[in-house]
């Protein structure tokens, strides 16, 4: 098992392949499906239980561009980095507009019975103003203390770096 975490957008019964990260579920693919959001069956893995996690992809992209505004505005990352990274990504879902929901395949990085984790997920990203709110927190605190590595490691984390038409599972 690859233990990775990887996004997907649908229209009609296509499915394109977005992103995929190692080892977790970054917080940019949480907000991306925190919008109108159901557990649904997976498309990738076959499985009776609802595994993966959808979301309205125009809503989801909104959130998202909300998001990476206000940390543009709380000035954590070096300017010119960031900006590179955001434009890319902006060039990225926009390319992809069109598409009506994003699906999130997160049973390889899921640790018990992927459906029970699936739940747990889908309760996290009901509470995603929370999650970043307290990525906020974390944000200014390592800011104030300097640590411009762990910064940087921040800006990695968050997921915006792995845009991808063609991803190791294809549907």
């Amino acid at each position: 098992m690859s233990n990775r975490a990887m996004l997907y957008a649908r229209k009609g019964k296509t499915m394109t392949g977005i992103s995929e990260y190692n080892y977790e579920i970054p917080l940019a693919y949480k907000i991306l499906v925190s919008q109108k959001t159901r557990r649904v069956h997976s498309k990738v893995f076959l499985n009776p239980f609802r595994t993966a996690i959808r979301g309205d992809y125009d809503l989801g992209v909104e959130k998202l561009y909300a998001f990476l505004d206000e940390l543009k505005k709380r000035n954590y990352f070096d300017e010119k980095k960031f900006d590179k990274i955001t434009e890319e990504t902006r060039e990225f879902l926009e390319k992809n507009r069109g598409h009506n929901y994003f699906y999130l395949e997160g049973a390889e990085v899921y640790e018990s019975p992927s459906f029970l984790e699936n739940i747990k997920m889908k309760k996290q990203i009901s509470k995603i103003d929370q999650e970043i709110e307290g990525f906020f927190r974390k944000m200014d605190k390592l800011k104030q203390e300097k640590a411009e590595d762990k910064l940087d490691k921040m800006l990695c984390s968050i997921g915006i770096q792995e845009w991808s038409d063609y991803l190791y599972y294809s549907s």
